[in-house]
């Protein structure tokens, strides 16, 4: 009793100056420098011991697998299948610690990951599909292509939209040429005659629809080119007043059913991306669950659902990031694309604080634009983005979902959106890329609860892999 009693009252800044003057020790450098990662009980051991001498023994452990993945070998393609046996042992290793196994959970997800991460790299998932059976069995998942658009057309012999996906590649290529004819053509030419995408085209802007009785406080207006045709809409919802939802895991379908049988659904539509196996791409958690551990380098918005319905971004970009404690606390890590250690706390916050994520694009960030028009791959697709922005008078928090539906570039629709919504005196906190692939799912409903049939995605509430959905607050 007098021990434990004693331990509470040691003041926090006493304990982190054990731990610092532990990580100080010549002894914790030279077992970093010295010790292999096969032998796990041996390592346990040394965590326990470390932890005595000043409670690091879990960064003995994060430095000890920093150090090994420093080296070249565990990522040879040679030795892929190896690594992945380490992960998995490292994972069965934290199962069998339970409580305390934490640590090796967390290891093992972050090798497993770098795998996954270097298989993506690889790109030939025919020749390492045991590889990734093996790491989808622990909640790994690679992003493997499937069949695109123009396949599934052409076996269902739609040649109206096969037609005028030829059309759009034949745009697509002289929108990679544009700017080098500029000075012998003229700019107009391109946006006349072949509707290549230019940034430099006329400002975006909301037009009213016809009455439609949509539920209180939601919108919906007609996004148009000032002077040209539709490009698509924008649905505008309030919050506190509609509430997110991330449906990520399990049967998506059945659980939207039961959440539009007793909640008022406003929309619904598809959220991350999902790769050819309906498996999540990117860091993906519901409700402090792991469903994917794969970080994925060139996907920056890391989407926090929160319990209270709103909807939180944090950019990857960052050196330090600021994970949410409450209303007003945040917890600062580091960039966990860059440090094992920051990966580990991230996990550990997902866990104890029942967090929903998921990870995709993030065009926009606090007004400013991430992404670089003269690198942006010459595409042309349809797009939904979903804005997050603040009235700079009132401070008032709204969610937009801006349905795209003309091909253009990805960089178009940040730039013309990030002007729009500054027209109308909003910052934007963040802007992101949804899915409009294979799962092109999207429902607005009306103040009687009918899908409204435009804006509408053509892709069946039934084959979801993952929903975003907004319902009014009770």
């Amino acid at each position: 009793m007098r021990v434990l009693l004693l331990w509470v009252l040691i003041p926090a800044a006493v304990l982190a100056q054990g731990k610092e003057e532990c990580l100080q020790q010549p002894g914790f450098a030279a077992q970093v420098q010295g010790r292999g990662l096969d032998d796990l009980g041996a390592l346990q051991k040394l965590r326990e011991e470390y932890d005595k001498r000043g409670r690091c023994g879990e960064e003995l452990l994060y430095q000890l697998v920093e150090r090994h993945f420093q080296q070249q070998e565990p990522l040879l393609e040679a030795r892929l299948s190896r690594t992945v046996q380490l992960g998995e042992d490292f994972l069965a290793y934290g199962a069998r610690l339970q409580d305390r196994g934490a640590v090796y959970q967390t290891i093992g997800y972050f090798i497993l990951g770098r795998v996954g991460q270097k298989l993506e790299k690889l790109g030939d998932h025919a020749r390492h599909e045991e590889l990734i059976k093996r790491l989808a069995a622990q909640r790994v998942h690679v992003a493997v292509k499937g069949e695109n658009k123009a396949a599934a057309n052409i076996r269902k012999g739609n040649w109206k939209y096969l037609g005028k996906r030829a059309w759009q590649k034949v745009a697509e290529l002289l929108s990679t040429v544009a700017d080098g004819l500029e000075d012998s053509l003229g700019p107009e030419f391109f946006v006349e005659y072949f509707e290549a995408p230019r940034v430099q085209n006329a400002r975006w802007m909301l037009l009213p629809r016809p009455k439609v009785a949509l539920p209180a406080d939601v919108s919906v207006f007609t996004l148009s080119a000032r002077g040209g045709d539709s490009l698509g809409s924008a649905i505008w919802m309030p919050r506190p007043q509609l509430r997110a939802h991330y449906l990520a895991a399990g049967n998506v379908a059945s659980t939207f059913r039961q959440m539009a049988g007793s909640r008022h659904v406003a929309l619904f539509m598809t959220g991350g991306f999902t790769n050819a196996q309906r498996q999540p791409e990117g860091l993906t958690v519901d409700r402090g669950t792991i469903v994917n551990a794969v970080l994925m380098p060139d996907r920056h918005g890391l989407v926090i659902v929160e319990e209270n319905g709103g909807i939180r971004v944090i950019n990857l970009k960052r050196d330090q990031i600021q994970l949410p404690m409450g209303p007003r606390s945040t917890q600062e890590i580091g960039n966990p694309f860059a440090s094992l250690i920051a990966y580990s706390r991230l996990l550990e916050w997902c866990r104890t604080r029942r967090a929903t994520l998921f990870q995709t694009q993030l065009l926009l960030y606090g007004d400013e634009l991430l992404i670089d028009p003269d690198k942006v791959k010459h595409q042309l697709r349809e797009r939904r983005l979903l804005a997050l922005v603040s009235d700079r008078s009132t401070g008032a928090a709204h969610h937009v979902v801006f349905d795209i539906t003309q091909n253009v570039r990805l960089d178009e629709p940040a730039v013309k959106l990030q002007e729009l919504l500054s027209q109308r005196k909003m910052k934007v906190e963040a802007l992101l890329n949804l899915d409009v692939g294979n799962y092109n799912i999207l429902g607005v409903l009306d103040a009687r609860g009918r899908p409204l049939r435009e804006p509408q995605g053509p892709v069946p509430v039934d084959r979801a892999t993952n929903l975003l959905v907004y319902t009014f607050a009770r």
